[in-house]
This record gives structure tokens, sequence and C-alpha cells, in this order.
């Protein structure tokens, strides 16, 4: 019980100064979201899990362009079939941290099972909405 309130103590002591503990505030207009966030270059690598599945591995870098920090951004990846229909869209979270003006951070998600009808590219990536 002690060590559990040294850890909630540290935690609470650790946390960074100003606002960012408060409500998120999100940017959705994506017109204005390149005033906060541009993406850099992205790529999808192989790999294999423990019992031999096929994962694919989607990265690229996030840089923050607004002047205060960016707690949360979340993209959309969009798998295209060879017509260029959508055959798989998937919302993820992409700032796990805090990123300070200038910064640049980098996104992995892990994707296992993809349709068969996707065309083995790499994924569309649009940036839904950004929180201050």
């Amino acid at each position: 019980m002690i060590a559990l309130a040294i850890v909630a103590l540290l935690t609470w002591a650790a946390r960074p100064d100003g606002d960012a503990g408060g409500p998120l505030v999100y940017v959705e207009d994506a017109t204005e979201i390149d005033r906060y966030v541009q993406l850099g270059r992205k790529g999808i690598l192989t790999s294999e899990n423990f019992v031999g599945h096929r994962i694919r591995i989607v990265e690229g870098s996030i840089h923050n362009v607004a002047d205060q920090p960016i707690r949360s951004v979340e993209l959309l990846l969009s798998f295209r079939g060879v017509g260029g229909e959508a055959v798989l869209e998937s919302a993820e979270q992409a700032v796990s941290v805090p990123l300070a003006p200038g910064q640049e951070g980098r996104y992995v998600f892990r994707f296992e099972n993809l349709p068969p009808e996707w065309d083995y590219r790499v994924p569309d990536v649009t940036i839904l909405r950004v929180g201050f």
C-alpha cells in the first residue's frame, strides 16, 4: 500500500508543468490541421509473429509545426485494393507523449491478417484530429 502511494506521488510529481493534464482541445478541420502537424515519410515492413503469421508494420513520422505542445494525433490508415477502393480503414492514436513545438515523433502500427484484396502498397495516412 505504501509502495503504491509512493508510485502515485512520483507519477504526479513527474508530470509536465502547465495545463498538460487538463482536457484536450481538438482541431478536426482538415484545412486547419496542416498548421499544427505535418506527416513525414511513411513506410511498411513485413515481419512474422511466433506462430508464423505475417505482420505488416506501418511506420512514419509526425512533425509538430505548432507553437504549443501537441498531446494527441489521431490518424486514419486506409489500405486500398487494386482498383483504389478502401478494403480496410483503421483509426489509430499516433502520439503517446506530448510533442513539443518543432519536435518530431514516430508512429508504428502492427496489422495482422490484412484483407486479401489489399494491393500490398503503403496505406494512405490522413490526420483525423489533433489535440492540445
